[in-house]
């Protein structure tokens, strides 16, 4: 089937290609949130039918086919400048029974949807798969975060870095992962993520006794999945010392 794809594709085919896995209800939300959910059906079969997007169901996925990234729609990206030729053939696999690591993964994606809808740029953002694929042509063995992008806070334009904390961290861990994070991207705000609010204040603690960021409490910023994944920047977060993030600590 031919399909001449309009912009509005392309850019989802792009997301699709940095998430690797994307929910149908995901797409929606990012590109076809004014369609009608028959018109949107269509579209998503449209796409798939030829051969830009791959799916499969899978029964505890709730919110239709997951999509992936294929060589066609690579191709397509690669055309118009969006995407290296070199990149065409990274196409992702569906495991027959999806693990942790996928559902972490489409976690994040709610999270970069949150933000996005509340200051973050879209057009900036670097996902963790992106971020692996730097590593590799580093040599790097390193930890990547889960994305970087560029935000709105006031009138300025600043830069931050998304840590989704799907399964605990070890204590121990944290003062090394901070430091790192902090080191390698000097400047940025780190916002960390956690599945539930008591997980967050948790995490919230540890930092503040591994002193990483004692000289730059308003630097990093603590939330939990659900309000973030729903108002982004606007998701409840706090600053190191337990202030609501964007206030000094003598506030």
């Amino acid at each position: 089937m031919s399909l001449e794809p309009t912009d509005r594709d392309l850019a989802a085919l792009l997301f699709t290609w940095q998430s690797r896995f994307v929910t149908a209800a995901q797409l929606r939300r990012a590109y076809w949130h004014d369609l009608p959910a028959r018109s949107f059906a269509r579209r998503m079969a449209a796409l798939r039918a030829a051969g830009l997007l791959g799916f499969r169901g899978y029964p505890w996925l709730k919110d239709g086919p997951l999509h992936f990234s294929s060589r066609k729609g690579n191709r397509c990206l690669a055309e118009i400048g969006l995407l290296s030729r070199s990149h065409i053939a990274d196409c992702p696999r569906p495991a027959e029974e999806p693990g942790p690591a996928l559902r972490h993964d489409l976690n994040v994606i709610d999270l970069r949807l949150g933000l996005e809808e509340s200051g973050a740029d879209g057009r900036t953002w670097v996902s963790d798969h992106q971020l692996r694929i730097q590593r590799r042509a580093m040599g790097s063995q390193e930890r990547v975060p889960d994305g970087v992008f560029e935000f709105r806070r006031g009138p300025t334009q600043e830069q931050g870095l998304l840590e989704y904390e799907h399964s605990p961290y070890h204590r121990s861990s944290i003062a090394a992962l901070l430091a790192r994070l902090r080191d390698r991207y000097e400047g940025h705000t780190l916002f960390v993520v956690c599945p539930s609010l008591k997980r967050a204040d948790t995490f919230r603690a540890w930092a503040a006794g591994s002193r990483a960021y004692d000289d730059a409490p308003d630097q990093i910023a603590f939330s939990w999945r659900e309000p973030v994944a729903k108002d982004g920047l606007d998701g409840g977060f706090v600053d190191l010392w337990g202030h609501p993030w964007g206030r000094s600590s003598n506030d």
